[in-house]
Formats: structure tokens, sequence, C-alpha cells
């Protein structure tokens, strides 16, 4: 059977508005020509007022054709919309509740044996760890959670035949109780159908992204996956029952914003096309599978300015027999084109947050920035990420509300041990954190609901 593909991309919008030359011009989907990189389509699906998540997935459909799927999510209403190749939306639907602000990862596959695709969709960090399982009509096929009900970390997946048996299994990425990034195995009613395995990557804020290849040629997958932001761009290539096969660099050392990829494995051509996550430059390479570059195998898919991250998937999306590399921004360029609308002010010499809207101050609190030793990083940067519970696995501790505005540093609560003890309540107004910016109980709840993705901070002294 030939197979037609979809991206699928969640989005949720909010407040900030970026000029109609800037979305077009640099926020759209692009599809490149996998050996020349040459452009074969640029499409302009991404609301000039969004600000959000983005993250998409190959849908495989009837005869090999390419159409796109593209989420979005960040703030509110998030949605799941389906493309053409030539852009046209052939299907939106809301696959979570509005109140959920982080974001959503998805993948696909046929994971019920009936050849048809099912769309994956799960939550990034500060969401419950459902798989939720979705038909080609958007209605919901089955769900269930990967870690039990009070698990808050993020989940990413992945679709291979882990078992041989012929069968596509869904493969989950989460975060251990005890601090380590583990990989699960699932069919479609949520049965584990192999052991789990532990893979130490260090991962710091969220779950490895995870891919499905087969190395051998023997029908039995074998595992990529990779770090997420605030860790250095390492993959990692796997067995199914964790031995190691190969660990390789795809980014600079000091590069923390993580990687995406996409695994090419076809008879044509096997290969993994890297993107650099958020703060990274839109720089894509193409690598064989154990990591080494291909001849000419790298290319920036925007201008070299933008630095909202890289989204990228493999397929046949124009149906002419060849794979092409579709690309998206994990978010919109953090660069261009915005009008302030609100923003947040951090005085590292006050120990003082302040924030405004509509050019109006509407609050202050008072706050604890980095250590003398161990500064809170000075600039003009914008929230790029949330999640109402995030855990440090670095150190060990909660960090409710949690907004991330650069790799390793954010705003959040008082910091929080397993035992449920709040650190710091007395040091308000010190430096004493590790570069976060702390806010006091009930501040950072206030400042968290009030800052959507996609605000300017600017820290100064």
């Amino acid at each position: 059977m030939k197979t037609k593909i979809l991206f699928v991309a969640a989005i949720a919008v909010c407040g900030i508005l970026l000029s109609s030359e800037t979305a077009f011009a640099v926020q759209g989907l692009k599809v490149v020509d996998i050996k020349t990189f040459t452009t074969k389509a640029e499409i302009a699906i991404i609301p000039e007022d969004f600000t959000g998540i983005m993250r998409m997935t190959a849908v495989p459909m009837a005869e090999r054709k390419s159409n796109i799927a593209v989420t979005f999510a960040g703030q509110k209403d998030p949605v799941i919309k389906i493309y053409d190749f030539k852009g046209t939306e052939l299907l939106s639907w809301k696959p979570i509740s509005s109140d959920f602000q982080g974001e959503l990862p998805v993948s696909a596959g046929d994971v019920d044996g009936d050849g048809v695709s099912e769309i994956i969709v799960t939550d990034g960090p500060g969401g419950t760890g459902d798989i939720r399982i979705f038909d080609l009509t958007g209605k919901m096929k089955t769900s269930f959670q990967a870690n039990g009900p009070d698990y808050h970390l993020g989940v990413e997946t992945a679709i291979g035949d882990v078992t041989g048996d012929g069968k596509k299994e869904i493969i989950v990425s989460i975060i251990e109780k005890d601090n380590k990034e583990a990989i699960k195995f699932f069919d479609i009613t949520g049965k584990e159908v192999a052991k789990k395995i532990s893979v130490d990557l260090k991962n710091t804020f969220e779950p490895l992204k995870v891919g499905a290849l087969d190395l051998g040629t023997d029908g039995v997958v074998e595992l990529l996956v990779g770090n997420g932001f605030g860790n250095e761009p390492t993959l990692k290539l796997l067995q199914a029952d964790g031995t190691l096969i190969n660990t390789f660099k795809t980014y600079a050392d000091n590069f923390l914003g993580g990687v995406f990829f996409s695994i090419v494995d076809s008879p044509e051509m096997k290969a993994i096309i890297t993107g650099a996550g958020f703060s990274g430059g839109p720089h894509l390479k193409v690598l064989d599978f154990y990591g080494t570059l291909r001849d000419n195998g790298d290319f920036f898919s925007y201008g070299a300015s933008f630095a909202g991250g890289i989204n990228v998937v493999t397929a046949d999306f124009d149906a002419d027999g060849i794979m092409e590399i579709a690309t998206l921004p994990y978010q919109p360029d953090p660069q261009n084109g915005r009008d302030i609308y609100k923003f947040i002010e951090v005085d590292i010499s006050e120990q003082r947050l302040y924030y405004y809207e509509n050019g109006k101050q509407i609050g202050k609190h008072i706050v604890s920035s980095g250590r003398w030793d161990m500064p809170t990083p000075l600039g003009e940067y914008r929230i790029f990420q949330k999640a109402p519970r995030a855990f440090s696995a670095r150190y060990g501790l909660y960090m409710p509300y949690w907004m991330s505005f650069k790799p390793m540093y954010g705003f959040h609560e008082l910091p929080e041990w397993p035992s449920g003890y709040k650190e710091g309540a007395n040091h308000l107004g010190v430096r004493v954190s590790h570069g976060c910016v702390r806010l006091g109980v009930g501040p950072a709840k206030i400042l968290y609901n009030w800052a959507p993705i996609g605000t300017k901070v600017f820290i100064h002294n």
C-alpha cells in the first residue's frame, strides 16, 4: 500500500502581534528537497498574533501523498490542524482542555493494525502524561496514562515495532520519580508490552525526545533519544533493551537548547535530520545513523538571526517518490515584528520584579535572583516555556509556576523539596538562587496566570 503523509501541529494563541511580513517570510512551514535543500514549498500557516509553541509530525496516509499537520499550543485554545501540501486546512480539532498552557508533542502511525494511521497527542512538561489516540477525523479512539495520575513532568512519544511481531507499539519517554529518564512501550490499550528501560542523559526539565529506526534491517527497531531544552544537544542510539550503541552531539557543547530530530529509514536513504532547539539558529544537519555528517549535509532553513527553535519532519510530501524535509518554528521568531503589549522588568539591584500591560505598571513583587557567583543573566528575553509544576532533575526539587526565559533560567515560586518543604521564604530580596528569579507563594501564581508565552522580559542592574 502506498502512503499519504500528513503533518500535525498544536497551537495556543496569545496576545502579542507579529507583522504580516514576518509571519509569511519567516514564520511559515517550509519544505525542501532532502538532497539539494532547494525549496519546494513555503506555506504561511501561522496566525499573525500567535506566540505559542508548535510541534508537528508526519501522518502516513494512503497513496504516499504528502500533506501537512501541525499542533499549536501555549496559552489557550490548543488545536491540531491538518493541511495538504499546498497549505489548505483539511481538519482542525481541540485535543485537550484550554486550561493547559504547555506544549503538545505529537506523533503518528498505525498502532492498531488496521492499515490506517492514528494520531497520538500528549502533554509537555506540566501536563498529566495522558496518551490520547485519535483517528484521522479527530475522534478520540482511546486514552491512557503513561505514568500514573500524579505524574506531571511531560511525555514524548514515537511509533515502532519494538517486539518484532509486525505490529507497531507506542514508545513513551517519561521522567521517573528517581529523576532518571525512562522509555516505556505500550500497545493501543495502554498495556506495557516490553520492559521499560532507563536512559542516563541527565536531562533537566523535560522528557527525552524519542524516535525509532531499524538499524539492522531485521524488522525490530532501535531507539534514538535526544535532550530537550536546558541541555546540550546530545543524541543516543540504543537497542530496545537499553544497550548503548552510540552517543554523539549535534551542535556546540555550550548550546543548551536541546535538539529536535527526524528519522529517514527507507530503502533509498537512511539518515537522521536534526534541528536546533529553542534559542538556536535554524540550523539543520543530515547525519547517518551513527551521527556522521553526510556530505554537504547542513543548511539553514530560515535567516541566521532566527532563534525560535526548529521542528523538523521528513516524508514524501508531494508524492513524487522522493523524500523531503519540512521545517516549522518551535516558536515564532523572537526577534522580529512584535508590539510590546505585556512585559516583565527585573531590577537586580533592587531585587524587585515589575510587570506592565498597555504601557502601565500593574504590579510589582520582591524576588530573589542568582547568587553573586551564579548570577541571573542580564538582557532582553521572552518567556518561551511554562509548566505549573516543573521538576529539576539537576537539583532534585520542584519549581512551581515555572516560566523559562532562557535555557536553564526562569521565574518560579519558592522551590519545593519532594517532602513538601518550601525553601527560601525568609530570603526574598536576597541573591540566593542558582540564577533563576524566585517569587513568593502567591505572586508566582499571579505572574504565571498573567504572562502568556512570548511575554517580553527585561533584566538589568
